[in-house]
């Protein structure tokens, strides 16, 4: 399952691994949205029985000298990063 907050960006990889004759497929999530989360959890499930590994992999950076960078960005860094990590472990082992 592929998990991407860029929807343009997610179907390209899916429709990649389709043309090498994997099994693949795209669901649009933002890992920091605990409502994205279940979506994609519960849609892993019915697409293929079980989720057997779980990689937590999404993360942003946005590379501005600390006092340059606004709580705003901040946020968003640590909600995805961090929060993004969380929610998908605490949904994935429910």
């Amino acid at each position: 399952m592929i998990a991407e907050k860029d929807f343009e960006a997610g179907r390209d990889v899916e429709q990649e691994i389709a043309a090498t004759g994997g099994e693949a497929a795209f669901i649009q999530t933002d890992v920091s949205s605990p409502g994205d989360v279940e979506k994609l959890m519960k849609k892993t499930v019915e697409r293929f029985a079980a989720i057997h590994i779980l990689i937590n992999n999404a993360g942003i950076s946005i590379w501005k000298k600390p006092g340059e960078l606004s709580v705003e960005q901040w946020d968003e860094v640590v909600n995805t990063n961090l929060r993004g990590a969380f929610v998908c472990l605490a949904s994935g082992t429910a």
